[in-house]
């Protein structure tokens, strides 16, 4: 499921892209299409300016869905989510309208 959360307007235009699969659902290829319906929702239908995504290290899976679509590594946060009572740092992934658009 992706979800498209925390939309900043004003000069950012940006907002954050969360998703996950039950592992009994991977390799579909499913998440990937999901994830390519929000970004063009979030572009087409929302009419920001980048998506952010972040991805913990090691998570090749969900690396591949965001590099399938179009989004680049611009960085790591440290500490960035806690999970299962541990500070986590996790990948920046992010895509622009305007490599969007050169994508379609």
């Amino acid at each position: 499921m992706g979800r498209i959360s925390e939309i900043m307007r004003g000069p950012l235009e940006q907002c954050f892209l969360g998703y996950w699969i039950g592992e009994q659902f991977g390799g579909r290829g499913l998440m990937k299409e999901e994830i390519a319906l929000a970004v063009r929702h979030g572009f087409e239908g929302l009419g920001l300016h980048r998506m952010e995504a972040k991805v913990q290290p090691g998570n090749e899976a969900s690396r591949a869905v965001v590099r399938a679509n179009g989004f680049e590594l611009e960085g790591f946060s440290r500490g960035y989510l806690r999970i299962q009572r541990e500070w986590r740092g996790h990948e920046r992934w992010a895509i622009r309208r305007e490599i969007w658009n050169g994508l379609r």
